[in-house]
């Protein structure tokens, strides 16, 4: 499990016995919370951009999401991920969880998408079984 966000501080706390003072450390300002690494904040432009931005919006309930917003840092786990891949299958995009796992923001997890299948979109279909055709006789 990695950290959020480094702070650089000048000093390290230190109380009078030489250890770590975490009551200093817990008065400090917390870091900026935005989830992007650059402070920018780029809007998407493509249809599957705009779509991946809205589910992502309704499954985590952030107030608004952009291209480099990191899934994780707007509240997005584990559960989160497997109903964003269901609900881009259903819009027609082809992102799987582990996408969105290693590529957290929308515009990484879009190129990985697009890298792994040759395309970005790819409209998936459910094929209706009967449960006679499953069935095997040993």
């Amino acid at each position: 499990m990695l950290p959020n966000h480094f702070v650089k501080l000048p000093v390290m706390p230190l109380t009078s016995n030489g250890k770590i003072d975490r009551l200093a450390l817990s008065k400090l300002p917390p870091p900026n919370a935005t989830g992007a690494t650059t402070g920018e904040h780029r809007q998407p432009a493509t249809a599957s951009e705009r779509t991946l931005c809205r589910i992502i919006q309704d499954v985590v309930g952030a107030p608004h999401v952009t291209l480099d917003d990191d899934f994780f840092a707007l509240g997005g786990d584990s559960i989160h991920l497997f109903q964003v891949a269901a609900r881009a299958a259903r819009e027609g995009l082809s992102i799987t969880p582990k996408q969105l796992l290693h590529h957290r923001t929308i515009a990484l997890t879009l190129a990985a998408a697009a890298r792994e299948t040759g395309q970005i979109s790819q409209p998936m279909g459910i094929t209706a079984l009967r449960r006679e055709a499953l069935r095997k006789d040993f």
